[in-house]
């Protein structure tokens, strides 16, 4: 596959121009059965594919998505790339709130498959790119339905926001918590999972012997945004609990670099 897709690169070579409505969908049929679509050749193709038609691009992954939630086992199918060190064009086309919310709406049509959340999240975040204005009016209209299954989506696509999100964006985390919390227990942790898992994502380093950096500015800022919350509010609780559990992983990370004398005591 790399090798075909590399003649798109070429001067005077192949291009999706080449190819009729039907060829265009054998390729995308022969494309979702491959083990991989990781290749830079690949991948400089669908980024190309995707400025000019991005459904047809959404829908090829969300194909490879729905295959790989046949299969007995992953071990020798990705569905998406682990990068895309060549990103889809989406963003800059007047397609990308339609192309978003198609995923949404296609991840809560089965919320029960672990590999259409969590996959499903990655989809979003590649076409998405951030979570600017624009992605987050979108998602709020969705809370704003009440309907559980919508709810439920965005807490899958939140578990891929940026790791600030909850910090630079404290209005949207409220909306969020409350429209969970009008659906019960349940749907009120997947919310605080999904902006919990999104905020100590990542890898993280830092001076020996010293706490990381990440994790102060997850106590720091957490405490800063709590006291000035309404006392008792679902809001209010969940940034003291980000600032608490900080605090624990500090006095963790200072204790786990000193140095031992050898005993186990």
């Amino acid at each position: 596959a790399d090798d075909y897709f590399m003649s798109f690169r070429l001067d005077g070579g192949i291009s999706w121009d080449d190819f009729s409505d039907s060829e265009l969908e054998l390729i995308r049929n022969d494309l979702v059965t491959l083990p991989g679509i990781g290749e830079y050749s690949v991948l400089e193709a669908l980024a190309d594919r995707s400025t000019t038609d991005p459904e047809w691009v959404v829908r090829l992954l969300q194909e490879r998505i729905e295959f790989a939630e046949g299969l007995d086992s992953l071990r020798e199918y990705d569905a998406l790339p682990y990068s895309w060190d060549k990103g889809l064009g989406i963003r800059d086309t007047p397609a990308l709130l339609t192309c978003l919310s198609g995923v949404l709406a296609w991840i809560a049509e089965n919320l029960d498959s672990w590999s259409r959340r969590k996959m499903g999240a990655d989809l979003f975040r590649a076409v998405a790119v951030e979570y600017d204005s624009q992605v987050l009016d979108l998602l709020g209209r969705r809370l704003a339905s009440g309907m559980e299954n919508s709810i439920r989506a965005v807490a899958a696509v939140l578990h891929e926001a940026p790791r600030t999100l909850i910090w630079d964006q404290p209005d949207f985390v409220r909306i969020a918590l409350h429209a969970a919390d009008k659906l019960g227990d349940d749907v009120r942790q997947q919310m605080m999972g999904a902006l919990w898992s999104a905020t100590i994502s990542g890898v993280r380093s830092g001076t020996p012997g010293e706490p990381f950096p990440e994790t102060i500015e997850q106590r720091d800022r957490s405490r800063a945004i709590a006291k000035d919350l309404p006392a008792g509010s679902i809001e209010r609780r969940f940034y003291a609990d980000m600032a608490k559990s900080a605090e624990r992983d500090v006095q963790r990370e200072i204790e786990d670099d000193l140095p031992s004398d050898g005993r186990s005591w």
